[in-house]
């Protein structure tokens, strides 16, 4: 009997995805809002999951959209975000997905 493979989530809004966009192996900062905190560094590999609207997004470059169809989602599972830490999610993601866009590739390779 062949079972499912089973996929990781979308990695823009968590849901079930339709395929990858390869991408470069990249690492990222991240500056915490409270000066207390230390930076974190992230390491991202070569695969970039996206179910079909944000394949679509990403494909035309709809960042703007992407950007509230995650924070919708975030909402959903974490409840309402504060206002301060939204502009920071904001702000955080946007570097993340730009440096994603400097490094993927054109491609989108389907796995469904």
């Amino acid at each position: 009997m062949q079972t499912k493979m089973e996929l990781p989530p979308c990695d823009f809004c968590n849901r079930e995805p339709v395929g990858y966009f390869p991408c470069d192996p990249f690492e990222i900062t991240s500056f915490p809002a409270d000066i207390n905190e230390k930076p974190s560094r992230f390491e991202y590999d070569g695969q970039w999951w996206a179910c079909t609207s944000c394949k679509k997004m990403v494909e035309s470059g709809n960042w703007s959209a992407l950007m509230n169809r995650f924070l919708r989602q975030l909402t959903s599972i974490r409840g309402n975000i504060p206002s301060e830490q939204e502009g920071n999610i904001r702000l955080h993601t946007n570097a993340l997905w730009m440096t994603f866009e400097r490094y993927r590739e054109n491609n989108f390779v389907e796995v469904k």
